[in-house]
């Protein structure tokens, strides 16, 4: 089992505490069934439930509780394709190579529920991975051959453009294709309702603790994937998030103009090879490596394993905890492709 899922289950089975009631008289015991509760009625069971979503940690009152899995959508980060649409709305976003010098990111969505997310691009086998491990429903639009196979064999519960049109997946007729497919949250949901898809189900939580990281300072942070091609986290002590920029240029919300920023950072190194003609590649999601993780302007050496499907941060131990707020993961060749500006 999972360290988390320990961690979990010990609150879970405190929260689940009951008394049982026997009614008695003179005579004899009756083991009548309990009424049901009234709506509205909870236990009094002396401890708090959990009130924080489990992705990012923050608190449930502020945007009100949802019961939906994570959607795991595919979004271009192709230059033509900027800015992007919901993606500062996610709580997870992992960036990963697709061919060349090509990243598009994974975008984790469950505390908020945008209404216009893209431009969506097409599906990976590690991008279907990824996914599996926050049992998130996999949206994209378009798939390689090996994820085609696995989508079509019902892997994991998905939708894609390939297969389902508007009013699920539109076309925006102010940009080029392939760069202009958009969803929104509330139309994903339906249509994987429609499917018969179980769109309603707990899911576990990360390790989220207010611990201060001990580390180097990290202020300004450059992966290089070619020389044209970089992800950027330039941390901002003000607000005291990472900005995110892509190829030396801010990245903003095209729908919120707002900047996209990061409170957890982590790069894990992990073997990427190609495979076909077309520069299509296998990347090693299970073997765990070398990682960097940034917090707060500082940056800890560590390493990274696959948990359960997740890639989470470790000190060779237990799992390293992510503070509070968003995170985005970036799945590089090697750690030699990092620079780090104190």
């Amino acid at each position: 089992m999972m360290r988390r899922e320990i961690r979990w289950l010990c609150k879970v089975a405190a929260a689940g505490m009951f008394t049982l009631t026997v009614a008695c008289n003179d005579d004899e015991q009756h083991d009548d069934p309990p009424l049901p509760q009234e709506d509205g009625e909870a236990e009094e069971t002396g401890v708090e439930p959990d009130r924080s979503y489990p992705l990012t940690g923050e608190n449930i009152e502020e945007k009100g509780q949802t019961p939906y899995r994570p959607l795991a959508v595919v979004i271009s980060n192709a230059r033509d394709a900027r800015p992007l649409s919901g993606l500062g709305e996610a709580d997870i976003v992992y960036e990963v190579l697709t061919e060349g010098a090509v990243t598009r990111f994974v975008a984790l969505y469950h505390s908020e529920q945008p209404e216009r997310i893209g431009p969506v691009r097409s599906a990976r086998e590690y991008f279907i991975d990824i996914a599996q491990g926050y049992d998130a429903m996999f949206i994209a639009h378009g798939w390689s051959p090996g994820s085609e196979r696995r989508l079509q064999a019902g892997e994991i519960d998905h939708l894609n453009g390939m297969e389902e049109d508007e009013p699920i997946f539109i076309r925006d007729a102010e940009r080029s294709a392939p760069h202009n497919s958009y969803i929104s949250f509330t139309d994903v949901i339906e249509g994987l309702k429609s499917m018969g898809f179980p769109i309603e189900r707990e899911i576990d939580p990360l390790f989220i603790e207010e611990t201060p990281l001990e580390g180097e300072m990290a202020a300004d942070v450059t992966i290089t994937y070619r020389d044209v091609s970089t992800a950027g986290y330039n941390y901002d002590e003000v607000d005291g998030h990472y900005l995110r920029t892509s190829d030396g240029t801010p990245m903003h919300d095209a729908e919120t103009g707002e900047a996209l920023t990061a409170d957890n950072v982590l790069i894990a190194e992990a073997a990427h090879e190609v495979v076909d003609d077309e520069g299509r590649r296998s990347i090693e999601l299970d073997a765990g490596g070398r990682a960097l993780l940034l917090q707060d302007g500082e940056m800890r050496e560590l390493q990274w394993e696959n948990d359960g499907g997740r890639i989470l941060p470790t000190d060779g131990e237990e799992i390293a905890p992510l503070k509070e707020g968003a995170t985005w993961i970036n799945i590089v060749p090697s750690l030699d492709q990092v620079t780090i500006d104190s």
